[in-house]
């Protein structure tokens, strides 16, 4: 008997999110699941409707969690910053660094309710520049 784990389905239904999501904004390259090995997406910035060949990397995680509020404008980006981290192998952080362009984590929240999208670009802290806690999820 084949079965459809919750796990499996939660990943999915998390991906598909940010995928509708990012739709607005770049091209979407969905890795097959059976083949991805760290990323779940590479994409193309749009502008307006031309993309401009900026490519960047998506791993998305799911899970059940309630990120804390941070500060509530970062200087950064004017965003709101969370607190939290999500534990990614080291492996996966070696194949990161090996990328020439940004790779983002994206943790899609749900936490009772509608579920919350969360990002972290992972570039910083791969190249050893700022420790995976310390950064903060926008």
């Amino acid at each position: 008997m084949t079965y459809y784990l919750k796990s499996k389905q939660k990943g999915n239904r998390g991906e598909a999110l940010v995928e509708s999501i990012l739709s607005e904004h770049a091209i979407v390259h969905r890795i097959d699941g059976s083949k991805a090995v760290g990323i779940d997406m590479i994409c193309e910035w749009v502008h307006d409707e031309n993309p401009i060949q900026l490519l960047f990397a998506i791993q998305v995680k799911t899970k059940t969690i309630k990120l804390k509020i941070k500060s509530p404008k970062s200087n950064l980006n004017l965003l709101e910053e969370y607190n939290g981290s999500i534990n990614i192998k080291p492996a996966t952080l070696q194949y990161w660094k090996g990328f020439d362009f940004p790779v983002f984590l994206f943790l899609v929240a749900l936490e009772k309710g509608k579920p919350e999208i969360f990002y972290k670009r992972y570039t910083s802290i791969v190249h050893g520049l700022q420790e995976n806690t310390k950064k903060p999820f926008y």
